[in-house]
């Protein structure tokens, strides 16, 4: 075996989305939110009352 050379750049503009497909986690950096990848849920969940809330916002 052969030592692995790489090289790693990253920016700090902007939200990156890391998957562990050996763990089964997802990472939201820079925020260090850590998921289960296999935790879904439905997309309009928690956005029952979207209006409302925009209608607030705007005022």
């Amino acid at each position: 075996m052969e030592p692995c050379i790489y090289l790693d750049l990253r920016t700090t503009t902007g939200i990156d989305i890391v998957e562990y497909p050996d763990s089964g986690k997802i990472n939201i950096l820079p925020y260090k939110m850590v998921f289960e990848k296999n935790r879904q849920t439905d997309y309009n969940q928690g956005e029952e009352n979207v209006r409302e809330v925009w209608r607030k916002i705007k005022k």
